[in-house]
């Protein structure tokens, strides 16, 4: 089922039913957007335990064969 969230990140959220219930949410974080904690810990506020956060950050690292470093700020 799906959740309504109150936040400023794009999010889509859904708790499923496996041997108990679990919250999953997917965050995308457009390019050059810097990521705030304080966004991410009043999204992660609003979910029952136990929970999964997935997503698209958009940070790089040399580690996936970029030659450039752009770090996600918090």
């Amino acid at each position: 089922m799906p959740i309504s969230l109150n936040t400023p990140l794009s999010v889509m959220a859904v708790r499923v039913t496996l041997h108990k219930v679990i919250t999953i949410c997917s965050v995308y974080l457009p390019p050059k957007q810097q990521l705030q904690l304080s966004h991410l810990n009043m999204l992660v506020s609003q979910f029952q335990s136990p929970q999964l956060l997935l997503g698209d950050f958009n940070g790089a690292n040399q580690l996936w064969g970029l030659l450039l470093i752009t770090p996600v700020e918090t």
